[in-house]
């Protein structure tokens, strides 16, 4: 792995996904146990200690080259877009977006992920999401509470429904079973993964000209912004940047302060 050129933090979560595997083989009564005992002692590589390279640090950045794409996203990846750059959402949170997640009792609705990064160390992520990013959303609200906000599915009939828009001429018959039979329908997901969300941008990135960035660097870019304006404290609160040793310190201003913070910046 480190002879093709993947980086250090990489090798490490691929060496992992490695023992994991054994590790189900030995709870499944495929692999003997001594197999999987004999992989523990194997650590992950050290910072300064290997020859691999260390992954360039995620940055922020600039809106401009965010919406400068604008035009070659569908609805619903911009909307994604400027929820992150609002709200400093987490990629994985924003594509699992349903309204049977959202507290709307309140003047800032609070974002509940039914399931997020750090969840296994105890961690409740609570997102707070101001007026702006109120209006973003409410055009994708559904009476499905259950529903995915933001479909790709629903990305494709709004696509088709404007093709057949600008057709000067109907479809025939003749012309309708050639194309199916040339191109058979493709059923996109009900919900936009992480990687998909990262591929329509790739995408827009490069029918734009605009200089490829990911959406990971928009929650950097929120994050910086908001630290910027109301401290360290409030943006940690805010973006769930919390060890389990801070946890308790930074608990009890999450909701009141990143409310407020919210209420000015989203």
């Amino acid at each position: 792995m480190i002879t093709a050129g993947h980086c250090r933090t990489r090798i490490n979560r691929q060496v992992g996904r490695i023992k994991h595997v054994f590790k189900w083989g030995v709870a499944n009564e495929i692999v003997p146990p001594e197999t999987y005992q004999a992989l523990l002692p194997v650590d992950g590589l050290t910072r300064g200690r290997t020859e691999a390279r260390e992954s360039r640090p995620v940055r922020p950045i600039e809106d401009s080259r965010a919406h400068g794409i604008y035009a070659f996203v569908s609805a619903q990846v911009r909307a994604m877009i400027e929820l992150q750059l609002l709200s400093g959402m987490r990629p994985g949170e924003v594509v699992a977006m349903r309204a049977c997640d959202l507290d709307t009792t309140h003047a800032s609705w609070v974002y509940r992920p039914a399931q997020h990064k750090t969840e296994h160390h105890g961690i409740a992520r609570q997102i707070v999401l101001g007026p702006r990013a109120q209006e973003v959303i409410r055009p994708f609200l559904k009476p499905d509470l259950s529903a995915f906000l933001f479909s790709p599915r629903d990305a494709q009939a709004k696509r088709h429904a404007d093709q057949r828009a600008q057709r000067r001429t109907p479809m025939t018959p003749s012309q309708h079973a050639r194309r199916a039979k040339q191109r058979p329908e493709w059923t996109p997901n009900e919900h936009y993964t992480r990687g998909t969300y990262a591929n329509a941008i790739r995408r827009a990135c490069l029918a734009s000209g605009v200089l490829h960035w990911h959406p990971n660097q928009l929650q950097h870019s929120a994050a910086t912004r908001l630290r910027k304006q109301f401290g360290l404290e409030v943006a940690r609160a805010a973006f769930g940047h919390r060890s389990a040793v801070t946890t308790e310190r930074y608990a009890e201003i999450d909701v009141d302060r990143v409310a407020d913070a919210m209420r000015q910046v989203g």
